[in-house]
């Protein structure tokens, strides 16, 4: 049985992070002829990787698609890999007359302030929140006229992940986060090539979060499933690790997913494969956030082995046209564990161990490390690296927690001259 995509051209924008190397392997082994990247150059994914436009893929050149078609010709489909290249696969899409999101839809996506307003002018519950410019604001006066209270969290308008974002709990910290945030704003390579110094605030929700992964076309939602976030890392909100299926009542899911899914027709999104990160609060379900790639980290495996849905050939039936033929089970045929290995201090990496009995447990599902020997890692509030993640499987929750707390300490990280096991990255309580 063939994909449909054998001696298809695929245009993907962007690459992101070596994290998603997972992701660009299995888009290769769906069979596609020709990959295209528009990016920066060559990197991690050159064997990956047929030819290159090369570009700043923040600020790509305006006559991008001619660029391109007289590189490498018309391609048959365009596809982000990572999240700051969105607004680019749209144009680009666009121009070619290409299934994927329209760039109205992708700048009210990746932009904060007309996401939260998107969702406003639909009915979808978010916080309250209001904006400062970082080098010129009067911050209290703001909080006053929306009724913010404190604990806040803080962000930049536009989205770039989880760069910048951290709670506050006062006044005073927040004018100092502010003052740091404008000292440092144009020295992260992350955003020194945007224009805006626009900062969100909004009140902080309290209550489990999630993601919830989807596959729409056509308008259509074909596919939604839930995953647990454990709580992150505050004050930089870090990553922990997720679960799936989600352990939240059925009738609590099925709100999410509602919620999940008038996000997405807020955003006229029709045809994408999108995360929505949100929380479960005591007024329902609130946005926090949405992506539209397929996720870097575990998201890809455990769809598929939780439900049997392969979100990455969705994504790619989306953007070639190909119709969607998603029928997930009743019930999870498994329970996934992830956990997201973080340094506790900055450094150079060292070294890196695995026991034997890791990688030959029948239960791992995924073990990824994404930085190598000699690489510096950065902690917040510098930065916010981690060094990659593990995932597990289990015929029930309680054996995949188990498993993971067993695996993750037979690995072992170096940084500097200080040594960790895999449960540095804070799993008591999970």
């Amino acid at each position: 049985m063939t994909s449909g995509f054998e001696g298809k051209h695929l245009l993907l924008a962007g690459t992101g992070g070596v994290e998603r190397q997972r992701v660009l392997t299995a888009i290769r082994r769906l069979g596609v002829g020709r990959v295209t990247c528009v990016g920066e150059g060559p990197n991690w994914a050159a064997p990956l990787v047929d030819d290159w436009v090369v570009v700043d893929p923040m600020r790509p050149v305006g006559d991008l698609p001619d660029k391109v078609r007289r590189h490498s010709g018309r391609p048959d489909a365009v596809l982000a890999l990572d999240d700051s290249s969105v607004m680019m696969a749209a144009e680009l899409a666009a121009a070619f007359r290409l299934p994927g999101v329209g760039p109205g839809s992708a700048a009210r996506a990746t932009a904060r302030k007309s996401f939260r307003e998107a969702c406003r002018a639909e009915g979808v519950p978010t916080p309250r929140y209001t904006y400062v410019n970082i080098d010129k604001h009067n911050v209290a006066a703001a909080l006053r006229t929306e009724g913010i209270s404190f604990p806040v969290v803080v962000k930049p308008a536009h989205g770039v992940g989880g760069v910048f974002v951290r709670r506050v709990d006062g006044l005073q910290e927040l004018e100092a986060v502010l003052a740091d945030f404008q000292a440092r704003f144009v020295m992260d390579p992350r955003t020194a090539r945007r224009t805006h110094g626009t900062m969100l605030v909004e009140e902080y929700v309290e209550g489990p979060e999630v993601t919830i992964d989807l596959l729409v076309q056509a308008g259509q939602l074909h596919y939604a499933a839930v995953a647990d976030r454990f709580a992150p890392v505050e004050p930089y909100f870090l990553e922990r690790g997720r679960r799936i299926p989600s352990a939240l009542p059925g009738g609590t899911q099925k709100e999410l997913v509602r919620m999940a899914a008038a996000v997405l027709e807020a955003l006229d999104l029709d045809d994408c494969c999108a995360q929505v990160d949100a929380r479960w609060t005591t007024q329902g379900a609130e946005p926090i956030d949405v992506k539209l790639t397929v996720g870097a980290t575990a998201a890809h495996r455990f769809n598929l082995d939780a439900f049997g849905v392969d979100l990455v050939q969705g994504a790619m039936q989306i953007a070639f046209g190909v119709p969607l033929d998603v029928t997930p089970p009743s019930a999870a045929s498994c329970h996934l564990r992830s956990a997201a290995f973080r340094p506790p201090v900055g450094g150079v990496l060292r070294s890196i161990r695995v026991d034997p009995g890791v990688q030959d447990d029948p239960s791992l599902a995924e073990l990824v490390v994404c930085r190598e020997l000699g690489e510096t890692v950065r902690v917040p509030p510098e930065a916010s690296d981690y060094l990659g993640w593990i995932a597990v499987r289990g015929r029930t929750r309680a054996e995949a927690d188990e498993k993971l707390l067993q695996l993750v300490n037979g690995i072992r990280f170096k940084i500097g001259s200080q040594s960790f096991h895999g449960a540095f990255t804070g799993l008591a309580g999970f």
